[in-house]
């Protein structure tokens, strides 16, 4: 994969996340330029960022913090994986809360983020 994807390139045909990443390119002033990069090479921890907010909506949670999650993943991933250098850059936080709530419409008051510039 290249090191910056462009926005107006498609999806890859076989990517895991295909769906995701034609939310992404179609929203570029919506997320940092190199998220659609990222997601591809962290799916693994886009699912567990999904599977942690679907299970907080089917227990009742109207609202809750993207932070939190990714701060759940990174303790569970360093602990499961028994690694004290383990690295899950928050910067991302956003662009997942944002993504998810691209993909579940029925929840868009359930992460609150805020307008955002792709220049940070």
């Amino acid at each position: 994969m290249s090191a910056q994807l462009s926005f107006l390139a498609a999806p890859p045909a076989r990517s895991p996340v295909r769906a995701e990443l034609a939310h992404v390119y179609a929203r570029p002033d919506e997320f940092r330029p190199d998220f659609a990069e990222w997601l591809v090479e962290n799916v693994r921890i886009w699912r567990a960022f999904c599977a942690r907010a679907d299970m907080l909506i089917g227990r009742g949670f109207k609202h809750f913090s993207a932070d939190a999650i990714f701060h759940n993943i990174r303790w569970e991933t360093c602990i499961a994986e028994r690694r004290n250098d383990y690295k899950l850059n928050d910067h991302w936080t956003s662009d997942c809360a944002r993504l998810w709530t691209l993909m579940h419409p029925a929840h868009t008051e359930f992460f609150r983020t805020r307008s955002r510039s792709v220049t940070t």
